[in-house]
């Protein structure tokens, strides 16, 4: 079995053995593609929490990676959340541990009717 690298006997201090084991490893195309899979996932989203991005903003799935604080009161919300109901569950939001206003994971105002479902 030929490689082309092989022809090196020692690159940056590692031996052609451990050169070969991972020459193996990336000649398999379905280990290299889920290595690069799972890769190209993690770096998006360490991306976008670096950058701050909110993927999806307004819409019911997406993230959102900003610290939020209550608009009504000022209070700053726990990144770690406690679902108040089935919708914050399902959906996040928050509920203000200190005026008792109920917000969705983008920080509006989720009526009465919508919080209680």
């Amino acid at each position: 079995m030929s490689s082309i690298w092989s022809a090196f006997p020692v690159t940056f201090g590692v031996r052609r053995r451990e050169i070969m084991i991972l020459a193996n490893i990336l000649e398999s195309p379905v280990l290299t593609g889920a290595i690069a899979g799972g890769l190209g996932t993690l770096a998006f989203f360490v991306y976008c929490f670096a950058k701050k991005i909110q993927i999806g903003r307004g819409r019911k799935m997406g993230l959102n990676f900003d610290q939020t604080c209550c608009p009504n009161c000022g209070r700053e919300l726990p990144r770690i959340r406690r679902p108040a109901n089935f919708r914050q569950m399902l959906w996040g939001g928050w509920t203000c541990p200190s005026c008792g206003e109920v917000y969705d994971k983008w920080m509006n105002t989720v009526s009465k009717e919508k919080s209680d479902a």
